[in-house]
């Protein structure tokens, strides 16, 4: 877990789609951004801020991408809103194709170094 605030968790995936991709979701079970309430969004709007801030601290490039996963419409299950950060990395060759992975850092050490980066925005 890099961040954990009273209305949403930040932490690194487990199978990352490249380095210092960064996974979150609301605390509370929201199946679409729609239902967020304004505390949930003014928190997450806050919590973006500083992750950007320590991303930018440990010279991740800047080029993010923000990817909501929601429930879709019409499809009624038990779905988790969530949302991924993706840095962009410069990539070439077979590496481009949809499927394949180019995360060449370990979740933990990404994870890591990110809280550290956080610690003083936290204060």
């Amino acid at each position: 877990i890099i961040l954990k605030t009273e209305f949403w968790t930040f932490y690194n995936t487990g199978s990352p789609v490249r380095n210092y991709h960064i996974r979150f979701h609301p605390n509370e079970h929201i199946r679409r951004f729609s239902q967020l309430k304004i505390n949930q969004i003014v928190d997450l709007a806050h919590s973006l801020k500083i992750v950007f801030q320590a991303l930018d601290d440990i010279k991740i490039d800047k080029n993010r991408n923000i990817l909501f996963n929601c429930c879709p419409y019409g499809y009624d299950a038990n779905f988790h809103l969530f949302a991924d950060i993706i840095p962009h990395e410069i990539i070439g060759g077979a590496e481009m194709a949809d499927d394949m992975r180019v995360a060449r850092m370990l979740p933990h050490i990404a994870a890591k170094d990110i809280r550290e980066s956080l610690e003083k925005y936290l204060k």
